[in-house]
């Protein structure tokens, strides 16, 4: 609803004696407020699932891989683990700060 006509239904509550105007609108913001940090903090579960995830089909990927050599298993686990080593030093940055 637009603030203007919530500021016109409050005048018309309070010209005609309405005491319960200003309860109603501070309970109202208060929901508002409530509902806008919930749905923060639902996002912020969503994404931390969805990276846990990720990360555990990466996991997954490199576990289940079939190497024709050695060689082959060293290069895809060290650019695993460089991949990791990135992302442990970007979220070791963003605590810090």
């Amino acid at each position: 609803m637009g603030g203007w006509v919530v500021c016109v239904c409050v005048w018309v509550q309070v010209l005609v004696g309405d005491d319960n105007v200003l309860e109603q609108l501070a309970e109202q913001d208060e929901e508002e407020v409530r509902i806008e940090r919930e749905r923060r903090e639902a996002a912020k579960a969503e994404a931390a699932t969805r990276r846990r995830l990720e990360e555990l089909e990466e996991v997954d990927e490199i576990n289940n891989a079939k190497f024709d050599s050695v060689n082959q298993e060293v290069e895809a686990k060290s650019k695993k683990l460089k991949k990791l080593w990135t992302k442990y030093q970007s979220a070791k940055s963003e605590i810090e700060v």
